[in-house]
C-alpha cells in the first residue's frame, strides 16, 4: 500500500514538473544600442499544451517607448513604460513569436535593464514566469553631437550692412563659424507632408529628433522639415540618422532666403562659396 501511494506521489510530481519545464520565453534584446535610435525585440513563446488566457508584459527604462509589431492575435497596449500582449485564448501552435519596437531617448546613456513576466492560467490557477532582467548598454547619441557641431554660435564681430565677411577665422576641424542666418542658401531634412497639423513636437517625441522643426503650410497641407544647415553634407549626415530612427523616406531639401530651390541649384551655388 505504501509503495502504491509513493508511486502516485512521484508520478504527480514528475507530471507537474514536466508541464512547467515545457513553458519558456526567450527574447533577443541587444547588449548595446545608441541613444536616439531604436531596435526590435523578437520574443519566442513555447507554451507547450497551454490554452486560454495569458499575458506577456515588459517594463522599459525611464523615457523609453515601444510599439507592437507582430502581435499573433493578441491585444496590445503601451502605458507607464510597460508594453503588454494579452491573449484571451492562446494560439494553437505550441510555439509562436511576437515582436515590438523600442525607441531609445536621445538623452539616455549608461547601463539599463529590461525585465518582464509571462502570466497564464493552468488548472484554473494563475501562474507567472519572471523573465530574467536583460542588461543593455546605451552609448551616447551621435545625433545630438551632429546637431551641436553644425549649429555653431555667432562670433562677436562687427558686421557691415553692406558687406558680410566671406573668410572668417575658425578653429581647425570645426564647421564655419559663419552664422547660418547670414547664409543665402541653407539645407534642411524634409520629414513628412501631412493633411492635418500634427505639431512640431510630434516628430521630436516620436522619433527623438533633437533639433529645430520647421512647418510650412503649402496649399492647405503641412510640410515638416528639420534643421537649418550651411552645407549639404551636414544635412545629409543628419538625414541618415533620422532615417535610422524611423523616418525612412526623409530627404535633404534646399532653400534660398526661405524659398524652396532644387538641390542641383543649391549645390552649384555651394561650390561657388
Amino acid at each position: 500500500m505504501l509503495y502504491s501511494h509513493l508511486s502516485i506521489i512521484i508520478f504527480l510530481f514528475l507530471h507537474i514538473f514536466s508541464l512547467n519545464d515545457g513553458i519558456n520565453v526567450t527574447q533577443n534584446i541587444p547588449a548595446s544600442i545608441q541613444a536616439g535610435s531604436s531596435f526590435t525585440v523578437e520574443v519566442t513563446i513555447h507554451k507547450a499544451m497551454l490554452t486560454g488566457f495569458a499575458k506577456y508584459e515588459v517594463e522599459l527604462p525611464e523615457g523609453f517607448t515601444a510599439s507592437a509589431e507582430k502581435t499573433t492575435n493578441s491585444f496590445t497596449s503601451f502605458s507607464d513604460r510597460k508594453i503588454k500582449f494579452t491573449w484571451i485564448s492562446l494560439p494553437l501552435e505550441q510555439e509562436f513569436k511576437i515582436s515590438y519596437k523600442v525607441f531609445v531617448p536621445s538623452t539616455s546613456v549608461g547601463n539599463k535593464s529590461i525585465g518582464g513576466t509571462f502570466a497564464y492560467v493552468e488548472n484554473n490557477q494563475p501562474q507567472k514566469i519572471y523573465l530574467p532582467a536583460t542588461a543593455i548598454s546605451i552609448t551616447s547619441s551621435t545625433l545630438s553631437e551632429i546637431v551641436q557641431q553644425v549649429s555653431p554660435s555667432l562670433e562677436k564681430k562687427d558686421i557691415s550692412k553692406s558687406r558680410v565677411e566671406t573668410n572668417p577665422i575658425k578653429e581647425a576641424g570645426t564647421p564655419d563659424a559663419y552664422a547660418i542666418s547670414y547664409q543665402e542658401i541653407t539645407f534642411r531634412i524634409q520629414l513628412a507632408t501631412k493633411q492635418t497639423n500634427v505639431g512640431k513636437n510630434y516628430f521630436k517625441d516620436k522619433f527623438h529628433i533633437n533639433c529645430d522643426i520647421n512647418m510650412e503650410n503649402i496649399e492647405g497641407k503641412y510640410r515638416y522639415s528639420a534643421g537649418n544647415f550651411q552645407t549639404y553634407n551636414q544635412a545629409k549626415e543628419l538625414c541618415d540618422k533620422i532615417k535610422q530612427q524611423g523616418i525612412a523616406d526623409a530627404f535633404v531639401v534646399a532653400y534660398r532666403k526661405n524659398q524652396r530651390i532644387s538641390i542641383k541649384d543649391a549645390l552649384s551655388s555651394e561650390r561657388k562659396r
